[in-house]
């Protein structure tokens, strides 16, 4: 009978997640053949710290840490979703990064919480320092998520996955599986 309970809690789940018809928000992964050019559009380099918007089960933050950590860089990665059981899967595998300590996982709803304060308590005030922001949302809400990244007047760097921000031009759109939009605020 518990066997019977978890296929079915399992089940129930699963439909929640991906299923647009009973989730407000459902989880589509990124595109795995996709990583390496949204990682590039990133320039980590330059990047002080990435906010991963939505960023479901990790798959761009931990691919981004890695390849940080491989070039040695101290880049805050900031991974961002507001269903706990992503959440938690997160900072599972967060657990067992090399890169762990700088990981930051948030179960939170990304318009209430103050990403100012966030950016503020790790990257210094100097023009050269960028934030990059990963998005790969409903188009529904990519206006109100650019308004707020704006509000921010940081200099940051937006990648949009599959979606383009309308309310934008972008600085270059790369082709994939699935394009890939990139955006430079100043």
């Amino acid at each position: 009978m518990p066997i019977a309970i978890l296929l079915f809690l399992l089940f129930l789940i699963t439909v929640y997640f991906f299923s647009s018809k009973v989730s407000p928000i459902p989880y589509y992964p990124t595109n795995s053949k996709d990583i390496d050019k949204i990682i590039s559009e990133m320039d980590l380099k330059k990047a002080k710290m990435l906010i991963d918007l939505g960023a479901g089960d990790g798959t761009v933050v931990f691919a981004a840490a890695d390849q940080a950590h491989k070039l040695g860089l101290e880049t805050i990665f900031v991974a961002v979703d507001v269903n706990p059981i992503l959440a938690w899967i997160m900072q599972i595998r967060k657990a067992f990064h090399p890169h762990k300590k700088y990981i930051i996982i948030l179960n939170t709803d990304m318009y209430l919480y103050s990403f100012k304060d966030l950016i503020n308590k790790y990257v210094p005030s100097q023009k050269n320092n960028k934030i990059v922001f990963y998005i790969y949302i409903s188009p529904v809400y990519i206006p109100r998520t650019f308004e707020m990244i704006k509000k921010l007047k940081k200099p940051t760097r937006i990648v949009s996955y599959f979606y383009p921000i309308h309310e934008a031009k972008p600085k270059k759109t790369t082709a994939g599986i699935h394009e890939i939009f990139t955006y430079d605020l100043n």
